[in-house]
């Protein structure tokens, strides 16, 4: 395992075997500000699993998850994470995404953001 290192004038623990190529493309000081990120996506059809799984392959600190709308069958031929289960118990595409975009990369958290919580969000920001 690789030792932590120092970044960005704080303390910023990079796993330097996992994250090497990442290191090699963006430098240390960039991946030391990129472990820092919060990232909200919003809509888990193809494009919004297929953003999910790259930025957290990447390794952002959180990842929160925004889609309501319960899995259809029309979604499992775009969006790789969802079963025939999930369309059974009408589960969110959220919720349905999130243990398995979690299991990608253990250093990022991954949340979801029920719709009434995302209304206080655009209330509080402007880049909203």
């Amino acid at each position: 395992m690789a030792t932590p290192q120092e970044s960005s004038g704080a303390a910023a623990h990079i796993d330097t075997d996992l994250y090497s190529r990442q290191i090699g493309a963006f430098g240390l000081e960039t991946m030391g500000k990129l472990i820092t990120l919060r990232v909200l996506i919003s809509g888990m059809r193809g494009v919004g699993a297929e953003c999910a799984k790259n930025l957290i392959l990447a390794g952002p600190n959180t990842v929160v998850l925004h889609d309501p709308a319960p899995c259809e069958m029309r979604d499992l031929g775009s969006n790789f994470c969802l079963t025939e289960e999930h369309v059974k118990k009408g589960v969110s595409r959220a919720e349905a995404s999130k243990n398995y975009l979690a299991e990608l990369n253990q250093y990022v958290t991954v949340d979801v953001l029920p719709d009434e919580k995302l209304t206080q969000v655009r209330k509080k920001s402007q880049t909203f």
